[in-house]
C-alpha cells in the first residue's frame, strides 16, 4: 500500500489518551522538521481588531506548563499584535496521521532574560542570520530583497557574526487555555476539547461533535 493511501493509526478511545497523544505529537513537531506540526499557523489580532495569520516554526513544547514556543523578529508586526492583545491561536496539522490540533491561550513576547538568552544560544547560525535583517519584517520595498546584509547573503555566518542579531530576536510563548484535537478518518472523525481555568486548573475534557 502506498504512503498516499495508507490509513492513519486509530484514534485513542479515552480523553486522557487523546490529550497525551496531542502533546506527544507536538513534541515530535518541535523536534523534527519532517513532522507536519513543525510548521503551524499562528494567528493574532491586529490593533484594529482584524485577524492576522502566518506560518511559524514550532521551536519548543513543554506539556507540563502547556507551553508552545516560536521565535520571531522583535520588529515584526505580530509582536505589535501580541503586545496589544496578548492572546494567540495556533493550528497544527499532520497529514500522515490526519490529526489537527488547535491550541489557544495567553501569549507573551520575551526578548530579554533567561528564556530568550537560552533560545538564542540553542539556535544555529543559519537561523540566527535572519535576525541580521537591516529592515523590519513587512517593510515595503521597490524590488525583491533577501533583507540580509551583503556579506552574509551567500553563506552561513559565524556565531560571532550573528551576535548583532540578538537585539532583534524574541521568543513567542503561548500557554494553552484550550486545546481541540481532531482525528480525520474515512470511517468517521473523532474530536475532543480540553480547557484550563486562568489559574491553570484543568476542566474535564469532553468529546465534541465534528
Amino acid at each position: 500500500m502506498s504512503g498516499e493511501h495508507a490509513q492513519p493509526p486509530p484514534a485513542p478511545d479515552a480523553l486522557d489518551a487523546v490529550l497525551a497523544d496531542a502533546w506527544q505529537q507536538l513534541a515530535h513537531g518541535a523536534a523534527s522538521a519532517k513532522h507536519g506540526f513543525h510548521l503551524p499557523t499562528l494567528a493574532t489580532v491586529t490593533p484594529g481588531g482584524k485577524p492576522a495569520s502566518r506560518i511559524v516554526v514550532l521551536r519548543a513544547v513543554d506539556a507540563v506548563v502547556r507551553g508552545v514556543v516560536a521565535h520571531t523578529d522583535l520588529r515584526s508586526p505580530k509582536v505589535e499584535h501580541l503586545q496589544h492583545q496578548g492572546f494567540a491561536s495556533w493550528v497544527f496539522y499532520d497529514a500522515p496521521r490526519r490529526i489537527q490540533v488547535r491550541l489557544a491561550g495567553q501569549t507573551e513576547v520575551l526578548s530579554q532574560g533567561a528564556v530568550a538568552d537560552e533560545r538564542w544560544q540553542q539556535s544555529n547560525d543559519s537561523s540566527r542570520r535572519c535576525y541580521l535583517a537591516p529592515a523590519a519584517p513587512g517593510t515595503p520595498t521597490d524590488y525583491p530583497s533577501p533583507n540580509l546584509p551583503a556579506h552574509v547573503r551567500d553563506r552561513v555566518p559565524t556565531a560571532d557574526e550573528t551576535e548583532p542579531g540578538r537585539a532583534n530576536f524574541a521568543v513567542i510563548r503561548t500557554v494553552a487555555a484550550t486545546i481541540d484535537v481532531l482525528y480525520l478518518h474515512h470511517t468517521g472523525h473523532r474530536r475532543a476539547g480540553f480547557q484550563w481555568d486562568a489559574d491553570g486548573s484543568p476542566r474535564l475534557g469532553s468529546w465534541v461533535e465534528v
